[in-house]
């Protein structure tokens, strides 16, 4: 491969202690590309109402030929504003990052962003200055399909405009391919070197959990999208048939008192715990102590807990949103159900508490999404721009 130096621009880039879980999946990946580039620069801008408020005054650090940056850019702190003041807020943010690049003398061949909005229309913006090929990469749900209704401009220019788009799964391909023909379907995926099988004995005393009940885990930001009011439905209805079954739900957000005060209502206070936010290097523990993996979600793009989850070998039942069901291709691996249905969810719950589960398929299946295999997917995106 020509292409010897990579530009990743993100909106968001855990630092070198892993404080933060957002754009986690990023930092994974970019782990893996790492060796096909003599060097990788991480842009993921922060602003002074970031620092001061969000308490996110990150260090710039390296890792390998890796170098991270988190500079300062006095801009309005989010991009998520009407049309009309979109261009201005674009163009100050492009003139900042060049601005940066030129200082810190960063040099790169290929940029590779992550989000559309707003990290892929700053790069093809820099394309247009350096004349540098550009990437992004699509991972939203309920902001794509926005975008596509309205035909929003700076997706459609964005993805005319770069030279590669890859969507994280292949529902999706044929929609953005009508702006961009060089568009791919590649999930996220997991690094099967941290979400592998542990002992789960050993991981419920680790997290102090009961060795004599089923143990079921949810992952997801406590919003209405991701459905944890069904799940909190469902095991009402578990309950009322067996009283060994444990619910963890992992994650913050603002549905937090509502769902705790459901979970009050339905007397399930021993049968369903809100964990709160955890850590993401917790997770590979948390799944080893559990028997399935719930994600309920009413929208998805392919959700990166999925891969995870059957790394770690355990059954994955969810919604038939997204990539979900492009995955969960057998009922060897889990049970996929309509969204925002607790009966379906109940039942599909019913069935992996009630089966014996093949581990080891499920990990073998798993395998195929590592960052490893991704990370070669990836590789033969970058080789068709330059074939160009």
């Amino acid at each position: 491969m020509k292409f010897k130096s990579l530009l990743v621009l993100a909106p968001a880039f855990p630092d070198k202690l892993n404080r933060d879980s957002e754009g986690v999946f990023v930092k994974e990946q970019v782990n893996y590309l790492k060796k096909y580039f003599s060097e990788i620069h991480v842009i993921a801008p922060n602003t002074i109402w970031r620092k001061h408020l969000k308490k996110k005054n990150y260090e710039d650090y390296n890792w390998d030929n890796v170098k991270v940056h988190y500079p300062i850019i006095a801009n309005l702190p989010v991009p998520y504003l009407p049309d009309s003041c979109k261009g201005l807020w674009l163009d100050r943010q492009t003139k900042k990052i060049l601005e940066f690049l030129s200082v810190e003398n960063i040099s790169f061949d290929l940029i590779h962003a992550h989000y559309t909005w707003y990290p892929g229309a700053v790069a093809v913006k820099i394309k247009e200055k350096l004349n540098v090929p550009v990437v992004v990469t699509e991972p939203t749900s309920i902001t794509l399909n926005k975008a596509l209704e309205k035909n929003d401009p700076y997706f459609i220019k964005t993805w005319s405009q770069c030279d590669a788009v890859i969507r994280v799964n292949n529902k999706d391909v044929p929609k953005i391919r009508e702006f961009n023909k060089n568009t791919v379907g590649i999930p996220y995926g997991y690094d099967d070197e941290i979400f592998c099988p542990m002992d789960k004995e050993a991981c419920r005393q680790k997290e102090s959990l009961p060795g004599d009940m089923k143990i079921v885990l949810s992952v997801g930001s406590l919003d209405k999208v991701k459905g944890q009011k069904y799940l909190i439905e469902a095991m009402r209805e578990i309950v009322n048939k067996r009283k060994d079954v444990l619910c963890l739900i992992v994650g913050s957000g603002t549905l937090k008192n509502q769902l705790q005060k459901m979970i009050t209502e339905f007397e399930l206070e021993n049968f369903v715990m809100l964990k709160g936010f955890v850590f993401h290097e917790r997770l590979p523990t948390l799944m080893n102590s559990c028997d399935f993996f719930v994600l309920p979600s009413l929208s998805e793009g392919n959700p990166t807990v999925m891969f995870e989850a059957l790394g770690c070998g355990l059954p994955f039942l969810g919604t038939k949103v997204g990539g979900i069901p492009e995955v969960i291709i057998s009922e060897d691996y889990g049970y996929i159900f309509d969204s925002a249905d607790s009966g379906r969810l109940s039942q599909a719950m019913h069935l992996a508490l009630n089966r014996e589960w093949n581990k080891k398929a499920i990990i073998d299946y798993a395998k195929k999404f590592s960052k490893k295999n991704i990370a070669e997917q990836i590789i033969s995106v970058y080789e068709s721009i330059e074939q160009k």
